[in-house]
């Protein structure tokens, strides 16, 4: 291999390591620049919560009909339960937080359950359990928790409903 093939590379890795020396050694550098740390916490929190919620509802109207759908296919029609129990998919706790409120006053709904990325870890969980009140579950860690939830929410709206009504989708 020719001096010139490996150089440009070495010398891009010996700059990385030289910035990454420059910034630890700057982050104890007094004085601590917290304003310009707020400023761009906030920025970044301002610029992510809107996709987050935008994009947080399609997907649970887009699972909720691909669930009917199926279980129309199926002959289980009856069993959809349109309305009977809302899990949404969080990305992370300002998500989850973001749909509870758009839910409870936009449509006058509450999340039956909330799965995601947000439930991937314990502090994620304990926040929307104990701040959000409600339940919260892992649906790859814990399965057969998501799906009780549901099922208890969908067996208290089958017993709202009078018998023969069939369910909309």
């Amino acid at each position: 291999m020719t001096e010139a093939a490996w150089s440009k590379p070495a010398l891009a890795v010996g700059d990385f390591v030289v910035m990454s020396g420059e910034t630890f050694a700057a982050a104890f550098r007094r004085p601590f620049a917290w304003r310009e740390l707020i400023e761009q916490v906030w920025f970044v929190a301002k610029v992510s919560i809107v996709p987050t919620l935008v994009l947080s509802i399609p997907y649970t109207v887009l699972i909720v009909f691909t669930l009917n759908i199926v279980l129309i296919e199926v002959g289980a029609g009856d069993l959809s339960g349109a309305g009977a129990a809302w899990v949404m998919a969080a990305p992370d706790p300002v998500g989850c937080w973001g749909a509870k409120v758009l839910m409870e006053q936009r449509y006058g709904l509450g999340i039956t359950v909330i799965t995601g990325p947000a439930t991937d870890n314990e502090v994620g969980r304990d926040y929307v359990n104990a701040e959000l009140g409600i339940p919260a579950f892992n649906a790859r860690r814990e399965p057969e928790a998501l799906v009780e939830v549901v099922r208890a929410a969908m067996t208290v709206w089958q017993a709202a409903r009078p018998v023969g009504e069939l369910a909309t989708v």
